[in-house]
């Protein structure tokens, strides 16, 4: 029995890393689609992924950024549901 618990482990080992593997590279792609989107003041946004799930945090300027970053990080294939704890700031609208 000891030999199948500690070839067991290795596999529960791999697909955890497989799991953050794909967590980071799910990361990688909502940061990339929120800087490519001209709509969102990207810079302090940060996400967060865990088994698919995604946190986003920081603060925006107005609830359609908030609305906006939370649509374009669902929109990635890896992602399976989106917790939205940014937080709107009407002191980052631009002065026009």
């Amino acid at each position: 029995m000891a030999g199948t618990c500690s070839i067991a482990a290795p596999a529960a080992l791999r697909a955890e890393s497989g799991s953050d593997l794909s967590d980071e590279m799910v990361r990688s792609r909502v940061e990339l689609q929120l800087r490519d989107d001209g709509r969102i003041n990207w810079e302090k946004l940060s996400v967060v992924v865990a088994k698919g799930s995604v946190t986003l945090f920081g603060e925006v300027a107005n609830p359609e950024e908030k609305d906006w970053a939370e649509t374009i990080a669902g929109t990635d294939p890896g992602v399976l549901s989106v917790r939205n704890n940014v937080l709107v700031d009407s002191a980052l609208m631009p002065d026009h």
